[in-house]
């Protein structure tokens, strides 16, 4: 049997576990379950959260970053229920279901949690973790959240997979040699935007200073209107007390999908960062390269340890392009 909320089959605790969701409410939640409730993780059945408090805190730690969620249909019947929710992490919207299954006495028995995009169900984890470690009460549900997000990972892992065997052949062999090489550093996230927009920000060197979650690109000397493959652009830069200047190149541009140049040139330099964008549910996945082992200074830089100080750079890079785009 199918309904929807406005029907009058609907079992008050179903009814009240829409209410609780609308008004992100935890106490009113609580008091449709049953005192041996379990609920599973949103990301895998692998463990579960045992009893009426344990379920009631979950959801109360979660309610301080998912909002504010609105219940979009009921079905189901008897004693098994399907809510399905929308709402937001932060700027990613989340769309929820909740499976309910009802006990003998009415109450809810069981309860499983399922959230897409993954992008969103990552983002949320990660923030109901924190917030849970912060506050010292949960430090089980910080443990189990961190662990329920590796197979959300996972399988973000397998999308940008699957993206691959769809993208050019000029896509594919770059992704190839990046993860071939064993001097690559990368660092990926899901940025909730088109994937043109971002591309069009890589492609625009005047904006690399904006970009440069290391610090030391400054301005630009010389560079076109827009990044194009065989282009080449010069970069103001600067560490500490040094001001120097980069020629680069661009080695690879697929429009929209792939951009990556070299910087300096043999024997000493010729490093290339790469961007490699897919589209992905939620927005788009940029996967950013440092193939540090094109220059010709690699075995320095892996003595001295820069490939490790860059990674952390670059996911600031990420984190400034998102923070530009996402707006």
């Amino acid at each position: 049997m199918t309904t929807h909320s406005d029907i009058p089959e609907v079992p008050q605790a179903v009814r009240d576990w829409q209410a609780a969701i609308e008004d992100g409410s935890a106490a009113r939640l609580g008091q449709c379950l049953a005192s041996d409730a379990v609920l599973h993780s949103v990301s895998t059945d692998t463990y579960a959260v045992t009893g009426r408090q344990q379920v009631q805190a979950s959801f109360e730690a979660a309610w301080q970053v998912i909002f504010p969620s609105q219940v979009t249909d009921i079905l189901g019947g008897g004693q098994n229920w399907t809510l399905v929710t929308h709402g937001a992490a932060g700027r990613r919207q989340l769309h929820e279901v909740h499976l309910l299954r009802l006990n003998h006495e009415g109450l809810v028995r069981e309860v499983s949690v399922y959230a897409r995009p993954l992008a969103a169900l990552n983002a949320a984890s990660g923030k109901i973790a924190a917030h849970s470690a912060e506050q010292d009460r949960r430090p089980w549900l910080a443990r189990l959240l961190r662990i329920g997000s590796a197979p959300a990972a996972a399988i973000g892992g397998a999308e940008d997979q699957l993206a691959m065997l769809t993208a050019p052949e000029p896509v594919r062999q770059a992704a190839a040699e990046a993860k071939a090489n064993k001097r690559t550093e990368t660092v990926s996230r899901v940025i909730a935007a088109p994937r043109q927009a971002i591309f069009d920000l890589l492609a625009d060197a005047h904006r690399h200073p904006d970009l440069d979650g290391g610090g030391s690109v400054v301005g630009v000397s010389q560079a076109p209107e827009r990044l194009s493959e065989g282009a080449t652009f010069t970069m103001e830069m600067k560490r500490g007390p040094v001001n120097y200047q980069t020629p680069n190149t661009v080695v690879d541009f697929v429009d929209g999908q792939l951009i990556a140049w070299r910087t300096g040139s043999a024997p000493l330099a010729g490093q290339v960062w790469m961007y490699i964008l897919s589209d992905v549910d939620g927005g788009t996945l940029v996967t950013h390269n440092y193939l540090w082992g094109k220059s010709g200074s690699a075995p320095l830089l892996a003595a001295t340890g820069m490939p490790k100080v860059s990674r952390r750079d670059m996911a600031d890079t990420l984190e400034r392009l998102a923070a530009i785009v996402e707006d």
